[in-house]
């Protein structure tokens, strides 16, 4: 009888040893640097900010560095701006992929984007090298006098967090992605400056392709060390779309946007 158990705790071992092993790993967690405007000095006012984020669908299944990678949201950003007329040397940084597009009034150009490694906190463990650094484009612009509009199009990557994780349980992904809101603090400022947002995921289907998930969308502005969650109006999907919109009255103070999402 002992030998008969010793004989199936082996057979166990031998088929289900490679996916234990798997199992004992640590949660995965990847942070990615939040994407900021760098800018110099200037007396030109900021009248106003945009946020546009197209997101894919909530993650789930096992882990996959290259699909990780893949899947970024389709930014925009737009700053409204009264310039004196002048010439701005500017910096946008991010965590992405492909070039940055910029556009001022009817001039549209394109930037390189050139990888560094990131001074910002981040975390990667076991990524490619292709997920650990950071993106910088940079792009000269002569504004002229009176108001315009700038806008930054490019490709965020996603942060992630695993939880769940164990010997017969799938994992639970939330992904997330964070934006600097303030700094084009050092310039002048119009009254009652304002980010508005629009947050976007692509829906999934239901079961038996009935509706859709209930998946979560939440989004909260970091400062001073702490998290106040947004009051977002998250409408009916739409074209197989799950949008959020909110608003975020800006201070001339380090302030973050971090939104996240999950499948429910």
């Amino acid at each position: 009888m002992l030998a008969r158990k010793l004989f199936f705790a082996a057979i166990f071992g031998l088929l289900f040893a490679p996916t234990l092993h798997a199992n004992l790993r640590a949660p995965i967690r990847i942070e990615h640097a939040a994407a900021r405007l760098v800018a110099p000095k200037s007396s030109a006012r900021v009248l106003g900010e945009s946020l546009e984020f197209h997101c894919p669908e909530a993650y789930t299944g096992k882990h996959n560095y290259e699909k990780f990678e893949a899947r970024v949201c389709k930014a925009r950003v737009r700053y409204r701006i009264d310039s004196p007329g002048e010439r701005l040397r500017l910096q946008f940084v991010f965590s992405g992929n492909a070039n940055v597009v910029w556009r001022l009034a009817d001039k549209m150009l394109q930037s390189q984007a050139l990888a560094t490694k990131p001074a910002a906190k981040t975390e990667c463990r076991f990524c490619p090298e292709s997920m650990q650094s950071i993106q910088t484009a940079t792009q000269e612009f002569d504004f002229a006098k009176g108001e315009s509009t700038l806008e930054i199009q490019y490709e965020q990557s996603l942060s992630y967090s695993e939880s769940g994780h164990g010997y017969f349980s799938a994992s639970k992904w939330q992904q997330s992605f964070t934006y600097e809101l303030w700094p084009l603090a050092e310039w002048q400022w119009g009254d009652s400056v304002t980010a508005d947002l629009t947050f976007t995921i692509a829906a999934r289907s239901g079961f038996l392709g009935l509706g859709y998930k209930d998946d979560t969308m939440r989004c909260a502005l970091e400062e001073n060390e702490k998290s106040t969650e947004l009051a977002l109006a998250v409408a009916q999907v739409e074209n197989d779309t799950r949008t959020a919109t909110g608003r975020v009255a800006l201070k001339k103070s380090p302030q973050r946007l971090r939104c996240w999402y999950a499948a429910g």
